[in-house]
């Protein structure tokens, strides 16, 4: 067995990257956020405490997060080629 083998091919990069691990967890973080969310208040009813309303502000930045880590990936895509 060859000692140094590193698993590299011979252009130095361990694999390709086309993003698309990203825009799925992506859409499955945006996906379960708002199903927690939406879980929250239908369970909570009527009685709203400030914990529940501090998480749609929360829940907003999330979407944020996602959709800058989407476009992110789409245009570093688009770009490249």
């Amino acid at each position: 067995m060859d000692d140094d083998f590193d698993g590299a091919r011979p252009d130095g990069h361990i694999f390709d990257y086309n993003g698309d691990s990203v825009i799925a967890l992506s859409v499955a973080f945006i996906v379960l956020c708002t199903l927690v969310v939406g879980l929250r208040f239908v369970s909570s009813r009527r009685n709203f405490s400030i914990e529940d309303w501090l998480t749609l502000p929360a829940w907003i930045v999330e979407i944020g997060l996602c959709a800058n880590a989407m476009c992110s990936t789409f245009s570093s895509q688009t770009l490249g080629k």
